[in-house]
């Protein structure tokens, strides 16, 4: 704790961070700031070896995905800007404001839906 208040950290200076957090107004309550681009490019070099092993084992993957036909990060990540969310009181009420490709509640509703039916075990295919 006290390293942190006596230095800003390398991500508060980052120049996307500073940019992005300039584009909501200052929370009273809550902020939220994902980078999408880190993100993916973390997600892609976690699942890419994945696939390709994957696709090395069961050859029947290729029916449905070419796995050497997926873009590099680099194209996918020059695409994303970072979510940032900022929610604060304002006379009678909460204000939210978000910006990014999706706002923080839509990206929320995107990973709550599906894993809630994952963990029911919901299977559409059946």
């Amino acid at each position: 704790m006290r390293r942190s208040r006596q230095s800003p950290s390398q991500f508060a200076r980052s120049a996307s961070y500073r940019d992005a957090t300039r584009a909501v107004p200052t929370p009273t309550n809550f902020f939220a700031y994902v980078d999408m681009a880190l993100t993916y490019s973390r997600l892609d070099a976690a699942l890419r070896p994945l696939l390709l092993m994957g696709a090395a084992f069961m050859p029947a993957i290729s029916d449905y995905v070419e796995v050497n036909k997926l873009p590099p990060p680099e194209v996918v990540t020059k695409h994303l800007s970072p979510i940032v969310s900022s929610q604060r009181y304002d006379g009678g009420g909460y204000l939210s404001e978000s910006v990014g490709p999706i706002t923080l509640n839509q990206a929320a509703i995107g990973l709550g839906v599906p894993t809630i039916f994952w963990l029911s075990g919901h299977n559409p295919g059946r």
